[in-house]
């Protein structure tokens, strides 16, 4: 029988077991050997070439598909979108600054 549980809950239940070795039982020995679960990551769906190239196809305008086709290549974010200016882009260095970046 398998039991699913969720990060959460796990993390919970891990917590109390370190409360319990440590304030209860006063053993921080077996406390520090108890360790977190990581919840794995999930890498984000990618388009392939074809969906892209569909998806930059499908713009009505020259404007709108160089907008994208930026937007896409420079794997901007929305916020980043929402401030980005034509003084941002620095042709002599071919780059793009992305002013409250995520890094």
């Amino acid at each position: 029988m398998v039991i699913e549980i969720s990060w959460p809950a796990l993390d919970q239940i891990v917590c109390a077991q370190h409360l319990f070795y440590d304030v209860t039982l006063g053993q921080d020995a077996i406390s520090e050997r108890i360790s977190y679960a990581r919840q794995p990551s999930k890498l984000p769906v990618a388009l392939g070439i074809d969906k892209v190239a569909c998806f930059l196809d499908t713009s009505p305008s020259l404007k709108s598909r160089t907008a994208l086709t930026t937007v896409y290549s420079a794997v901007l974010c929305m916020s980043e979108v929402v401030l980005f200016k034509i003084t941002d882009i620095d042709n002599r260095r071919m780059v793009i600054w992305a002013e409250q970046g995520k890094g």
